[in-house]
């Protein structure tokens, strides 16, 4: 059973059909998955014999950035929605102050998130909720997200005979783990 998992993934590795899964998976990601892109870089790298860095690195990027704006734009509809039921609890000063320090300094909290350890979804959320400017939204998470791919692919690339030995030799405490994590991660 463990042979033919483990040759499912290799082959799924080695075929044409990654690139778009680990799209999805990374697009997801930075929506509302709570693990981290690298998390879908690790196998990929660890069995796939010839991979091309650089497409890894702008398929992360590119579909980081198509999350990030989705999720930017739900952070705008549900505040707007919520936005006359928040002026009869949070005074109107407070709502303008914030809007004023996300105008301000939103940059650095999307760029922080995209690159270091704030939640991601949680920044591009509250960056679409308070109207960060839209092209310094986008400008700010596409050099934070490829930062952190570039340093993160670098890494793991750096490792790559490691982490073939580690994930063919403990495969199924891996798959264990990976099952745990995502039922925790569901009923969380």
């Amino acid at each position: 059973m463990q042979k033919k998992i483990q040759k499912y993934l290799e082959d799924t590795v080695n075929s044409k059909i990654i690139y778009p899964l680990l799209s999805l998976l990374v697009a997801l990601e930075a929506i509302f998955l709570h693990i981290p892109a690298e998390m879908f870089f690790m196998p990929l790298i660890a069995l796939k014999n010839k991979i091309k860095y650089r497409n890894l690195w702008i398929v992360a990027v590119l579909s980081s950035v198509i999350g990030a704006i989705i999720c930017y734009f739900l952070g705008a509809l549900f505040f707007n929605g919520i936005e006359p039921f928040l002026n009869h609890i949070v005074p109107q000063e407070k709502i303008a102050s914030t809007y004023k320090l996300m105008e301000e300094y939103g940059w650095i909290v999307v760029f922080v998130g995209a690159t270091f350890i704030l939640p991601f979804k949680l920044t591009v959320f509250v960056a679409g909720m308070y109207s960060m400017s839209f092209p310094v939204f986008i400008t700010t998470v596409l050099i934070g997200r490829g930062l952190r791919f570039a340093i993160s692919i670098w890494i793991l690339s750096k490792f790559q005979k490691e982490f073939n030995f580690i994930f063919t030799k403990h495969f199924k405490l891996i798959i264990l783990l990976s099952l745990l994590l995502l039922a925790l991660i569901f009923w969380i």
